[in-house]
């Protein structure tokens, strides 16, 4: 973890966030191993951030954006990510319980070997969705 990437989105607004990815197109935001507890990151743009083995617990994610983001071995528990937009992002092998995607749109996500309990895919768009073997996306 970039600990001057994790203060950018700790002590920050919108707009410094938002200048950070136009002067760092190529680069990604590094919060691996971030801890996230009751925090409102609703209309935040988490694009090209790399978040392997991060947790997020009792957050607000609603209105979100995840654009080639990576939760590879991540933590998302008791979340609402209600009409977020996960565009080729990837959970692989990571741990979703008690999650509420109303109204998300997931394109080109990858949630092989996920373990996943207790999410709500209600009014959700999927498109070209990798899940893991043993869950029913369609039960949901």
């Amino acid at each position: 973890m970039n600990k001057n990437h994790l203060e950018i989105i700790l002590k920050s607004d919108f707009r410094d966030i938002e200048n950070w990815q136009q002067q760092n197109q190529y680069e990604e935001l590094d919060l691996s191993g971030a801890y996230f507890s009751d925090k409102d990151f609703s209309r935040f743009d988490f694009s090209r951030s790399l978040l392997d083995h991060s947790t997020f617990i009792d957050c607000n994610l609603d209105e979100t954006v995840f654009t080639s983001v990576k939760f590879r071995n991540a933590t998302i528990e008791n979340v609402s990510a209600k009409k977020s937009i996960f565009n080729r992002t990837n959970f692989f092998s990571s741990n979703l319980k008690n999650i509420d995607f109303y109204g998300a749109k997931f394109y080109r996500c990858v949630f092989t070997d996920a373990k996943i309990e207790n999410i709500s895919l209600k009014s959700t768009a999927l498109y070209k969705v990798s899940w893991p073997a043993t869950f029913n996306h369609l039960a949901n």
